[in-house]
Parts: structure tokens; C-alpha cells; sequence
């Protein structure tokens, strides 16, 4: 944050001031950057708060300053405060996917903005052999060659320590959305590690280009029938975000 080191970003500083903050204060930069032949007003934002450090940056173009002025920028950022929790919903809505059919199944857990969980039950911190899991994640990579991609899912596979005594039922690649979505289908059956109440589970990989989506439902095998229809509707609703 000093003038030398935004220099080297592109940042010329013109000013800088220390600001109050409902819990806190803060160091707030102001200067301009050129991109492109492109004049930008910038501001580089510190604040230190209770429960850690947030940096930011704005960046506005200088035709756009009149609505979007030093004060404006300086009033808004110095309400900076931090919330006790985040509505999953809201950090669900911050995920590259969405999820556009639940089928009743209810989030219960958003994690490192890459994971969903849902469930079917009124608890929050459920075994799978309690209440049906599911759980939907986004990955980087993933084989592009359609014959590698049965072993990579497998892969994947392993390390479910809720379960035990793993045997693989069926897998599958399947041809979803008129055939243009690739996804690798497995099912298996196990036991509940600390109950063996008897379980069902599936695990489907979507494929595309350069990430892949991983969907995995567990639930006890004597509520199976009802709650696989329900795993496979919101596999079906799992899209891109716009």
C-alpha cells in the first residue's frame, strides 16, 4: 500500500486517508491507472477489524466519476462491517453453479464456495443414516479424453468415511441433456460406519471443459426408492451460473 508499490501496479496516488470504522478503522488510497489508453479513477481500501483484515479495490472509468465520486466510494466502503454468520442461501448464491431444482431437498451448508450440501430432515448436522445427504461440488480440471474419465470418477469414489464395506453396484457414463452433457454415473452399497444400518448411494461427475461437477447422494436403503428420484431431479437442475 505504499506509493512506490501501487506504483508498480499501474496506480498513480494522489491521496490517502485513515478512516473510522463501525468496528475498526482503516487506510483508504486514492489515485488514477491507464489501461488500454483507458483513464480509470482507482481506490485501494485496508481495513482492520475485530476479526481480521479486508482489502479492497475499486476502480471506476473517469467518465463515470460523476456518479461515482471520491465521496461516494469513501462513504461506502467506511460502513464496512463483518457478520456473525452469512444465510446459506446467499453464499449459495456466490457459487459458479446453480441449483435450480431442489426437490424438496433442503441447504443445510455452503463450503469454500465450491460445495453444497442439502439434505431431507429437520437436522442440520446429519449422518447420511439419518436423514438423506446430497452433496453437489465444483472441481478444476478433469480428463478431456472420454476414455479416462470412468477411471477418474472412480477415483474419486473413494475416501467416503461415513461408509464402510463399499461395493460398487453399476457404472455408467451417461449422456444427459439430449446427450451433449457427459456424466459418469456409479452405484454403490455399503454400511452406515458407526450404526451398519444398511446404505445405497450414487455418485454422478459431470464433465466440461476444463472443470467438472461432482454430485454424491447417500441415503438408508429402505428409503432409497423415494429419495433417488429426488437425487436425480436435482442433478438435472444443477446449471451453469449466468
Amino acid at each position: 500500500m505504499t506509493a512506490e508499490a501501487l506504483k508498480k501496479q499501474g496506480m498513480t496516488e494522489d491521496k490517502r486517508q485513515t478512516l473510522t470504522l463501525p468496528k475498526g478503522k482503516a487506510l483508504l488510497v486514492m489515485g488514477n491507472e491507464q489501461e488500454n489508453g483507458q483513464k480509470f479513477r482507482k481506490w485501494m481500501f485496508l481495513g482492520q477489524l475485530p476479526e481480521g483484515v479486508a482489502l479492497a479495490s475499486v476502480r471506476v472509468p473517469e467518465s463515470a466519476l460523476k456518479t461515482y465520486s471520491d465521496e461516494v466510494i469513501r462513504t461506502s466502503l467506511a460502513t464496512l462491517a463483518v457478520r456473525a454468520s452469512v444465510p446459506v442461501e446467499e453464499q449459495i448464491a456466490l457459487m459458479p453453479f446453480k441449483l435450480n431444482d431442489l426437490s424438496g431437498l433442503r441447504p443445510i451448508r455452503a463450503l469454500g464456495g465450491t460445495t453444497v450440501v442439502l439434505t431431507d430432515g429437520t437436522s442440520d448436522t446429519p449422518t447420511p443414516a439419518e436423514q438423506p445427504v446430497f452433496v453437489v461440488m465444483i472441481g478444476q480440471g478433469g480428463p478431456e479424453q472420454a476414455a479416462d474419465r470412468a477411471n477418474f470418477a472412480r477415483n474419486l469414489f473413494t475416501g467416503l468415511g461415513e461408509l464402510k464395506d463399499i461395493h460398487i453396484v453399476s457404472g455408467d457414463m451417461l449422456r444427459l441433456g439430449g446427450g451433449s452433457i457427459a456424466t459418469h454415473e456409479l452405484q454403490a452399497e455399503g454400511k452406515e460406519a458407526f450404526t451398519d444400518a444398511p446404505m445405497k448411494l450414487v455418485q454422478w461427475v459431470r464433465f466440461n471443459p476444463g472443470v467438472f461437477i461432482r454430485m454424491v447422494g447417500l441415503a438408508r436403503a429402505d428409503q432409497w426408492s423415494a429419495v433417488f428420484p429426488r437425487f436425480r431431479a436435482v442433478r438435472d437442475g444443477v446449471g451453469p451460473r449466468d
